[in-house]
């Protein structure tokens, strides 16, 4: 049986574990629980296979992403994806448990495809639960492999936080709200000033020429004219 180092980077790759080899001398110049790695300090788990010849590594794989979200009813979720060999099998389990009070499962799920997701909403209702995750898959000719693992959800300070946005955000928009409506009575009020304008400016040139200002129902509504004292209309100068 012989085992190969694979280096972990932004997902889990596990496979079976072996014994992690004492570290060499170069390696004390890395902070536990860190190793010397082709000159570098990383952090790795060996993976052994358990079938005869050629040696590949079977991979779990976990990629956790949290989004947060403004909104207090949902302020963020925990997205996770949890990727197996195409030809095995395997299965989920999630437990969760505020402060002070025991885990308590909430799912277990079969993984039926070689990658499924899972998307965990937060609730401020119980800020900073902590979510437990094992994943177990079997595959043919290979021993059961199982991870375990957790995150945080969001915690009390974001909710408070969000609170606090919501809150700018209502303020906001009830102030974009006023300057509408305000500035919409502005605009109704300026044009019915400048209507007013221009018909006192069309009355007083009228009665300016002798003529009588007389409101008159036409085909296009009620319009002003200017009535001759002799009869018929005269023309208004501007």
């Amino acid at each position: 049986m012989q085992a190969r180092g694979v280096l972990c980077l932004a997902t889990i790759a596990l496979g079976a574990l072996a014994q992690v080899p004492q570290a060499r001398a170069d390696e004390a110049l890395c902070p536990a629980p860190l190793l010397m790695h082709e000159g570098q300090c990383v952090t790795y788990e060996e993976s052994v296979t358990l079938e005869a010849g050629e040696l590949v590594a079977p991979e779990l794989e976990v990629t956790i992403k949290a989004r947060r979200f403004v909104d207090h009813r949902q302020p963020g979720a925990t997205e996770v994806t949890v990727s197996i060999p195409e030809d095995w099998t395997g299965s989920v389990t999630w437990t969760q448990g505020a402060r002070h009070e025991p885990p308590r499962t909430i799912a277990t799920e079969p993984i039926g495809r070689p990658e499924a997701t899972r998307t965990l909403p937060w609730s401020c209702r119980s800020p900073g639960r902590v979510v437990h995750y094992t994943v177990t898959a079997q595959g043919p000719n290979h021993a059961p492999l199982s991870r375990s693992g957790s995150f945080r959800e969001g915690s009390r300070k974001w909710c408070a936080q969000v609170v606090r946005l919501e809150e700018a955000g209502r303020r906001n928009y009830e102030a974009e709200v006023r300057a509408h409506e305000e500035a919409e009575r502005t605009s109704a009020r300026n044009e019915r000033e400048r209507i007013e304008g221009e018909i006192s400016h069309y009355e007083h040139n009228c009665k300016a020429i002798g003529g009588s200002p007389v409101w008159l129902d036409t085909s296009e509504g009620r319009r002003l004219y200017c009535h001759s004292q002799s009869g018929g209309l005269l023309p208004v100068p501007h």
